[in-house]
Parts: C-alpha cells; structure tokens; sequence
C-alpha cells in the first residue's frame, strides 16, 4: 500500500483509500492503509456518528505510531442506507477528521428499493447536503447511479441535476467519466465555511484520470475542528508571564532570609490583592460586550454519562488531574522543604518561577514532540520523568540540584493539560465538546482540592 499511493500521488493528486466496513476488515485496511502519502479514507455504510468516532480513535492510534500529526487522514464518509441519512446530521458532525459526506446512491437505492436515479436519490441527497453544509462538510455524490459509465450524456445529465442540487463532486468508476466531470470545474459556485484541510470546489473537476475510484483531494493544511483548542506554548492556567514571574517577585519581597518577616508577608499578601483586583476589572471590561442570547438557546449539550463513558476520555481526564495535582503539591511543599533544609524564600521563589519557564519553553516546540513520540506517549513520557523529578527533591538540600530537577519537572508537566484536553476534545462529538472540557475542568478543581489535601494529612498519619 506505501508503494502504491507514493506512486499515485507522485503528480501531486491527494490519495484516498475506501476501506471495508465490517470491523475485522476495517482494522487491518485502516493499519495497511494509513501513511504519510495517504491523505484521506473513504469510509462505506456509515449509519453512525459512534462508527466513525471509533475509526477516528484507531486512525490516531496508527498516526501516532508511525510518527504522523493525529489528524493527518482525513474521513470521507458515505451514507449508503437508510440508517445512516436518519443519522446524517451526526455523522457529518461527528469528528473534526470528516471532512466530505457522500450519498452512495446506488447502494442506497438497493436497500430502500427506490427506484436507481429517480425522486428518492434526489430527495436522499437533498438531505445529505442540508446535514453536510450545517456541519461545515462538503457534500459529494451525484443524485443519479454512477455505474454507468458507457451514457457518457446520461452521466452529464446527472451531474449537472447534481450540482444545481448543492453537490460538490462525485466519485467516478470510471477514467471516460473525468472529463464530464471536469466539464463543471469552472462553474462560479463555490462552497464556504467547510471544515478542515481540503478545498471544496476543485473536488467536482478534479483530474482523476490516475486513481479514478476516488475524486482528487487538494491540501490546505490538517483538519481543526471548530471550537477545539489546538496545543499552544500558553500556561494552562492563567498568563505565562504571571505564572513565570510571580514566584520570583515574592522571593524578591521576602527576602533571602529562611523564616520572612511578618511586614514582608503583608507585602506580598497586598501585591497578590492588586493584582486579582486588576485582573478582575480587565474581565469585567472584556465581558461587558460579549452577548449569549440566543446562542444558548440553540445549543446542544452532551450527556455528561455519554462523555465519561466514551473509551478514552477518562484517561485524558485523569492525566489531566494527575498532572495538576503533581503541580499543586510541588508549588505548595517547597516552600516547606525550604525552610526544613534552610533555603530562603528568594531562593525557592527563583525555583518555583525556574519550573514555569521550563514549561513554557517546552510547550514552543510541543508541536514537533507529538509528531516524533505522539501524544499519548508523550504524555506518559513526561509524567514518569516528573515523577522521578519530584522523588529525587527528597534527598537532596543543593540548590543546584533542585534547580535541575525543577527544570525536568517542568518539562515533564508541560504535556500533560494542553495534549489531554485535545485528546478529550478528539474523542467526543462535535456538540459535546463543551461539555467535555467542562467535565475534565471539574476533575481538575477536584484534584486541586483533594490531593493537597490528602498530602496534608501523610505526616500526622505517619506520627
């Protein structure tokens, strides 16, 4: 398969690949199929938005072990049943990945028993463009059947009844229907407000001539889901700039001394007012334009049962807590390792702002650790080495030394919120995002509370 589609697209035509639909076949397709000169799958009898959830999990799966951006294979779904056009709204918005939905008119006119190419098909395709075009997907497929490819004018016919309907382009059985294809690529229409990374108006002319099971795809980049958060080098929480420099400047406040002053602490404590004071006008200023009315009204919410149920988001959810807690504990005790060892508050305070910059400068090139470790590795990756970071502080007093562990922790931590609340956002449809991340956030204030908490009470359990 490498072979072939490295050789297909040599001339610049984006690859797709149709996979089969019954779950073993699927799974070893998806594994011979995805690559880096594959751009996208064709997905037949698509009757689900939980179908092609699951195919996105996979599809991830394999990117990620092969060293490729998750969201490098694009989905080309085709409704091919009845099934599937009742469900049609979810399935166009069920992954950032699908980028075109189709109707396989001849398939779907079989199971129904409609007439092939008559009032049904046009009807059924009406539908799939109002679901593709409400979803930000290009609607492709033609209302008439495409297996006869010897009535080159019939063929024209249907596609011209095709485009007038909304269509966008067409998969051909045959090189003789490329052309009359092609005849319509320099129709004005243009489609707008399509998800993702292909261009919708070159699919309907496309030169297929080379790999004509499949219209041409051309690349604009990799498929973003609107609404989703792409993994960025900003602290998860707050400004990186306050979150840097901010221990710092309180180290800077109390002084070098190992217990600081009463008056030095009320300092801080009357810095620390200021600023929350600060920032809670500017939030006041920002939000005073911003209207929801109406936007919540229209809005679908995700069952929260549905989102904790969904194979892999309680993972990302608990890296998530995981990672922050880990956080929380060590910008709480090492103030107390601190003063147990007779290091002074100028000294932690430059450790503590140390840890944040480490974090910062690791989420610049997060990008390019995903692409060569992937995301779920990485993950785990940096977990571990905070982990070792955090237990090696233990037993040692050098400054140094901790001074290096911090930078490792802050390395390590760094991963963890951004890569766990894209890979929750992934996993869940498009509607249930917002619910999603609202989950992970509870389980992050949760974790804040109890696993400090819980760290509190470790000595007096021990005495």
């Amino acid at each position: 398969m490498p072979e072939a589609a490295k050789r297909v697209g040599q001339g610049g035509a984006d690859v797709l690949v149709r996979v089969n639909r019954p779950w073993r076949l699927a799974v070893r397709d998806l594994e011979a199929a995805v690559g880096q000169d594959v751009r996208g799958l064709v997905l037949p009898k698509v009757d689900s938005a939980e179908h092609l959830l699951a195919l996105a999990e996979i599809t991830a799966s394999v990117e990620e072990e092969r060293g490729l951006p998750v969201g490098h294979t694009v989905f080309f779904a085709r409704i091919e049943g009845p099934k599937g056009l009742l469900n049609a709204a979810e399935i166009c918005a069920a992954h950032p990945r699908v980028v075109a939905v189709g109707l396989g008119s001849s398939d779907y006119t079989i199971v129904t028993g409609m007439e092939a190419g008559g009032p049904g098909n046009a009807i059924a395709s009406f539908v799939v463009v109002n679901a593709a075009r409400a979803a930000g997907v290009v609607p492709i497929g033609l209302t008439g059947a495409v297996v006869g490819f010897a009535d080159l004018d019939a063929f024209r016919r249907s596609a011209e009844e095709s485009r007038a309907l909304g269509l966008r382009g067409a998969p051909c059985v045959h090189p003789s229907q490329v052309p009359v294809l092609n005849e319509f690529s320099a129709s004005p229409t243009r489609s707008s407000s399509t998800r993702g990374a292909p261009s919708p108006a070159p699919w309907w002319g496309s030169d297929t001539s080379r790999s004509h099971s499949e219209p041409r795809m051309r690349s604009r980049g990799s498929p973003r889901a609107r609404g989703t958060t792409s993994t960025s080098a900003s602290s998860p929480r707050g400004s990186p700039s306050v979150s840097s420099f901010g221990p710092l400047l309180v180290g800077l406040v109390l002084g070098a001394g190992a217990a600081p002053s009463a008056a030095s602490t009320t300092r801080v404590m009357l810095i620390a007012a200021g600023i929350a004071a600060l920032a809670t006008a500017c939030a006041a200023v920002a939000d005073r334009g911003r209207s929801s009315v109406g936007f919540r009204a229209k809005a679908r919410r995700g069952s929260v049962r549905a989102i904790v149920s969904t194979r892999g988001v309680p993972a990302g959810i608990f890296a998530s807590i995981a990672v922050l807690s880990a956080a929380d504990v060590f910008t709480a005790y090492l103030p107390v390792i601190g003063e147990s060892r007779d290091i002074g508050p100028r000294a932690i305070g430059g450790l503590l702002a140390l840890r944040a910059v480490a974090s910062i400068a690791a989420r610049v090139g997060i990008g390019g650790f995903v692409q060569r470790v992937g995301r779920r590795r990485l993950i785990s990756i940096g977990a571990t080495a905070a982990a070792i970071a955090l237990m090696a502080m233990t037993v040692t007093d050098d400054v140094w030394a901790l001074a290096a562990l911090c930078v490792v922790m802050g390395f390590g931590l760094s991963f963890g919120q951004p890569l766990s609340m894209t890979l929750v956002v992934q996993l869940v449809p498009e509607h249930a995002r917002s619910t999603a991340l609202a989950v992970r956030l509870t389980g992050n204030r949760i974790g804040q509370v109890a696993t400090p908490a819980a760290a509190g009470l470790l000595p007096e359990a021990r005495a």
